[in-house]
């Protein structure tokens, strides 16, 4: 019965850290919030001026199946550094739309 509990007590933590995890494209920027616990978050951000590379991973029969990876997003300032979504859905579309304002980005602002 205790094991039950903490079953369901682990799950509601891991679902709320997860439902709260936000990823924003912009027109002009990139926004991840990363909801670290109840009362903690990160946020990073980058330019999509900045961005070097995109690429994304699936990994393992389940994530396959569901389609369900991660996207790195490599970006260029005083460094190369790299920013990681995890466990988004469709990874190739997400990947897809973000080359897309980058490259609406890099037209608009070449003018």
């Amino acid at each position: 019965m205790i094991m039950l509990v903490l079953a369901i007590i682990y799950s509601v933590i891991r679902w709320y850290l997860y439902s709260n995890d936000i990823f924003v494209l912009t027109n002009q920027r990139i926004i991840k919030i990363d909801q670290m616990g109840f009362f903690s978050r990160r946020v990073g951000q980058t330019e999509l001026d900045n961005i070097y590379n995109i690429s994304y991973e699936v990994r393992g029969i389940v994530e396959s199946f569901l389609n369900f990876g991660d996207i790195m997003i490599s970006t260029v300032g005083d460094d190369i550094s790299t920013m990681t979504v995890k466990r988004i859905e469709n990874p190739h579309f997400v990947q897809e739309k973000i080359l897309s304002e980058h490259r609406k980005y890099k037209i608009k602002n070449s003018e």
